[in-house]
């Protein structure tokens, strides 16, 4: 709630050129294109973890890491935002 409110009330100093917004715009979409591949992969996992009963340990782990990845890149993600409103 916080955050929204925070970039709906923030007012721009324009410190950051044009070029590092069109850099930063392009590493959000990288990193959701990411997500997006990681998720997948979560569904892929998923699937297997129940075809393979006797690695789906294996597949946990490897849905847990792709979760960490996902919550780091949104959090990444929520920090560029932030940088962007500079712009």
């Amino acid at each position: 709630m916080l955050k929204k409110l925070y970039k709906k009330y923030y007012k721009s100093r324009k410190t950051i050129s044009d070029e590092q917004a069109k850099k930063l715009r392009q590493d959000i979409d990288a990193l959701k294109q990411e997500n997006e591949l990681r998720k997948k992969q979560i569904e892929k996992f998923t699937k297997l973890s129940v075809l393979e009963e006797e690695n789906s340990e294996r597949y946990k782990k490897r849905i847990d890491v792709h979760h960490e990845f996902i919550k780091s890149n949104l959090f990444r993600i929520e920090e560029i935002e932030m940088i962007l409103l500079d712009n």
